[in-house]
């Protein structure tokens, strides 16, 4: 008769208990939670890291477009004449560099969609809905968003074009700025193509990335009471047309800013508001300083009200008027060199008034050109004639 057989002592179980269980995954999300400050840092070391390849890989294009016309391509395509003038949405072609750069950028297929149909010198600009675009630094046509197959084109995502710690692609609250510039008394603005939050206007494709025009556009300074301003005009402005001659014997290559990155629009809170656009976006200025991702740049520091669409950039956060960045230490420039390194975030004067006596000021002391506001307008300007060490915001 077969009898049931009992465990003997000293038998091995054949499974854990719940206690040892618990204990196990007790461990393992104590290592995961010891761990993942460390993948992070990680991830976003090589994040920063494809972050710069993408600027070097634009300063290496723009150098190359210097090769073939012996200029660098100009900032932007705006309107004619030197000098600050009001924003004329349809009058001119409304593109920035980057849509120049393409061919050097090995997405010349991208390119060669794009419908250059061409302007009569003379042609009188009206307002009508469609009409001819070109890439001319002389002519002028209708803006690159008129035409049906431009705004399809530019509905293109180029990886190069973004940074990979930021999500770009994100859905906007208002829109993609498919112009970004400065103009009239304004640092810099920015418009978007139609109703805020549309499906339509989150649809163009968009980049992290902006050539740097210094301080202002050339010319701004004397236009409002600030002529010392202008000694800080950067490298890239409306229809610029700067040699890497000139900027050798100027300030020289390696201590000029060439092109930066920029989120675009606020870092913080949801949804984001805007972003640029690949295809319309000029050159960024430096006026507001360097914003940080984590601070909302539309907060009155006073109030703290958040209005949508401030130009200043109060805080020192990031917004669609300035260069940002979501790296911890800075903001990523492309030098005239080619090099890429890392701007700290650099405070403005706490205020507008300050702002203004600042720049203002026909002379100044070895202290006020010593902060780390004065060191980034020296390292946006490219004939500003100063000398000071800048190494205490570069990395």
């Amino acid at each position: 008769m077969n009898r049931l057989s009992l465990p003997t002592r000293g038998t091995r179980r054949s499974a854990f208990t719940l206690i040892e269980l618990l204990v196990v995954i007790a461990i393992i999300a104590l290592l995961m939670a010891l761990l993942l400050p460390a993948i992070q840092k990680v991830r976003e070391a090589a994040n920063k890291m494809l972050c710069g390849s993408n600027l070097r890989q634009i300063a290496i294009a723009a150098h190359n477009y210097h090769g073939d016309y012996t200029k660098l391509p100009p900032g932007m395509l705006q309107y004619l004449g030197a000098g600050p003038q009001p924003f004329l949405v349809n009058g001119v072609q409304q593109t920035g560099c980057l849509a120049i750069l393409l061919p050097y950028l090995e997405a010349d297929n991208i390119f060669k969609q794009i419908i250059d149909t061409g302007t009569p010198p003379g042609a009188v600009i009206t307002t009508a809905a469609s009409g001819p675009f070109n890439f001319g630094l002389t002519t002028v046509s209708y803006a690159w968003w008129n035409h049906t197959q431009n705004r399809l084109v530019s509905q293109a995502k180029i990886k190069a074009f973004q940074c990979p710690s930021d999500d770009v692609n994100e859905q906007l609250s208002f829109g993609v700025l498919i112009n970004m510039n400065h103009y009239s008394n304004q640092f810099t603005s920015g418009y978007y193509y139609t109703t805020p939050g549309s499906v339509a206007n989150n649809a163009f494709g968009r980049t992290n990335y902006a050539a740097c025009q210094g301080l202002f556009t050339r010319g701004w300074g004397a236009l409002v009471g600030l002529p010392n301003a202008d000694r800080y005009v950067g490298m890239f402005d409306n229809r610029s047309t700067l040699t890497l001659g000139q900027l050798t014997v100027q300030d020289g290559t390696s201590n000029t800013l060439m092109f930066g990155e920029g989120l675009g629009g606020n870092g913080t809170g949801s949804p984001r508001n805007y972003c640029w656009s690949w295809m319309g976006t000029g050159a960024c200025n430096l006026a507001t300083s360097l914003g940080r991702a984590s601070i909302n740049s539309e907060a009155d520091p006073v109030t703290g009200v958040i209005t949508p669409g401030t130009v200043f950039g109060y805080g020192g956060g990031a917004g669609f008027s300035n260069f940002s960045a979501r790296h911890a230490a800075g903001v990523q420039f492309a030098f005239g060199d080619g090099s890429v390194k890392t701007v700290r975030y650099a405070a403005r004067p706490a205020d507008f008034a300050s702002w203004s006596a600042f720049l203002g000021s026909a002379t100044y002391t070895s202290a006020q050109l010593s902060t780390d506001y004065a060191l980034l307008l020296q390292l946006g300007g490219r004939i500003d004639g100063y000398s000071f060490d800048t190494s205490s915001i570069v990395d």
